[in-house]
């Protein structure tokens, strides 16, 4: 009996330890989910969006999110976002996002989320104006000592 017990807590800090645990509660979340949203609501139809249209900060920012969760192969973590979220619309593809936010996806690589390469090219774009200052520091004038 104490094998069993030693066997399980072995086998549960292993799954813990490489990720499969939360892996698979994530996706318990996301079948539990699917089987209440779904049991008693008519399949609903994902609303066409018009990739030009201008989008508010808000959906923009849940559209960066999605992209990320996708390209970091978090499907059962994104199926519950949207689902919790209530979106009906039809993502955006990855180029049409990237034009919203002013990235060249050529440029980029697949592998990457816009997110992510958002806020390097908001770092890269910071960094010449910490190096062009005094080190980084506030750019608060020095107080003339006399002598």
């Amino acid at each position: 009996m104490d094998e069993d017990q030693e066997f399980r807590d072995m086998v549960w800090k292993k799954m813990q330890e490489n990720g499969s645990l939360i892996e698979m509660k994530a996706h318990l979340r996301a079948v539990l989910d699917e089987m209440l949203v779904n049991s008693d609501d008519p399949p609903s139809t994902a609303e066409e969006r018009d990739p030009e249209a201008p989008l508010d900060s808000q959906t923009l920012a849940y559209e960066l999110m999605m992209e990320a969760l996708q390209v970091m192969n978090l499907n059962y973590t994104r199926n519950y976002l949207k689902k919790e979220s209530g979106e009906k619309g039809q993502p955006l593809k990855r180029e049409q996002l990237a034009k919203h936010v002013g990235l060249d996806t050529a440029r980029l690589p697949n592998e990457e989320p816009l997110l992510v390469a958002l806020l390097n090219k908001m770092r890269h774009q910071s960094e010449p104006l910490a190096a062009a200052g005094d080190g980084g520091r506030d750019s608060v004038p020095d107080v003339p000592t006399e002598a």
